[in-house]
């Protein structure tokens, strides 16, 4: 609706710069926060669900193995193959939300628009 829920939340995950002088308390680094974006379209057309998975899981030095569970969850289990350009939007965002979650114990999660498709 263009009333800045987006820009809001990049201010508050530290990707983007206030216009004026704002004024929070800090959260400290023991506490992560996690920012998904509206449209992510951060993964090489032909990176397959798998790779992409394994890529952010040692990225963030996790087992890739104990995502399985949010995985299966999200309906990506028989996705594992299947390249990035082939998903469907829906399928995307439930692979952009795996890797949110591939991050470690993220105190705060901002989705931004998660239900939404490309």
């Amino acid at each position: 609706s263009g009333c800045g829920k987006s820009t809001f939340m990049k201010l508050l995950c530290g990707h983007s710069q206030p216009h004026m002088k704002l004024e929070a308390k800090l959260l400290s680094p023991q506490c992560p926060i996690v920012y998904l974006p509206q449209f992510p379209d951060m993964w090489p057309p032909l990176m397959t669900v798998r790779d992409i998975i394994l890529f952010v899981s040692t990225m963030h030095q996790c087992e890739p193995s104990s995502f399985n569970i949010c995985v299966k969850s999200l309906g990506l289990e028989d996705l594992m193959n299947n390249t990035f350009g082939t998903l469907s939007g829906g399928q995307q965002q439930r692979l952009h939300t795996v890797t949110a979650l591939i991050r470690p114990t993220p105190s705060i999660i901002f989705l931004d628009e998660p239900l939404s498709s490309p």
